[in-house]
């Protein structure tokens, strides 16, 4: 309990401008956001289905998976979605030191520019694990650090079912970015079945830029 509240205090306390967590308010746009890919097969069919409902997406790559499939990262920005970094092998940041962290950013970011469209340079750490000096020296180094305000539980032991339960039982607010992961097709059911939902509630989906 006191690191939850930790945790919200934490969020509210560093500038929207430094660390995002949230999108407007004001405006019916969810942001869809995807880990861990990209992953052949997985990747491109939640493509296919993102561009059925025009939903545009923003996937933070692991820089050892993109440098493996560069051809689907630069299906990602043909599509229209945005490319943020996911560190360059997904290796727990809360056993590094500060100066591994930042190697991990830096490093997956050289992968990420060997795309054919220079990407921001949008950071999430793994496991959403953050410190605020990792913060504000990502932010030195211009990248833009974003978290979440809504996880799927997508890659918990929950069901296809279950997520999209807990979606109807404590539905999504504007703004809200939303934690998916594109290394398991799970995501993909449970959007087959919320997407069309969020889009007859009035939402449309935005990337993150």
């Amino acid at each position: 309990m006191i690191n939850q509240a930790l945790k919200k205090l934490f969020l509210l306390c560093v500038p929207n401008r430094i660390f995002r967590h949230r999108g407007a308010s004001n405006k019916s746009v969810l942001y869809l956001t995807f880990d861990d890919g990209p992953t052949p097969l997985v990747t491109e069919e939640l493509i296919n289905l993102l561009d059925q409902y025009n939903a545009t997406s923003t996937f933070f790559v692991i820089g050892d998976k993109l440098k493996e499939s560069l051809d689907i990262g630069n299906k990602i920005i043909t599509a229209g979605h945005a490319i943020g970094n996911h560190s360059l092998d997904h290796n727990g940041f809360s056993g590094l030191s500060l100066d591994k962290q930042l190697y991990q950013a830096e490093a997956a970011q050289i992968i990420i520019n060997q795309l054919g469209q220079k990407q921001s340079q949008l950071f999430r750490s793994p496991q959403g694990h953050w410190s605020l000096l990792l913060i504000l020296r990502l932010f030195f180094k211009k990248f833009k650090c974003i978290h979440w305000s809504y996880d799927s539980m997508d890659c918990s032991d929950y069901s296809v079912g279950q997520v999209i339960q807990r979606f109807e039982n404590t539905p999504v607010k504007k703004g809200d970015i939303i934690l998916f992961h594109d290394d398991a097709y799970k995501s993909i059911e449970v959007l087959k079945v919320m997407l069309p939902r969020w889009v007859q509630q009035g939402y449309s989906f935005g990337r993150i830029n």
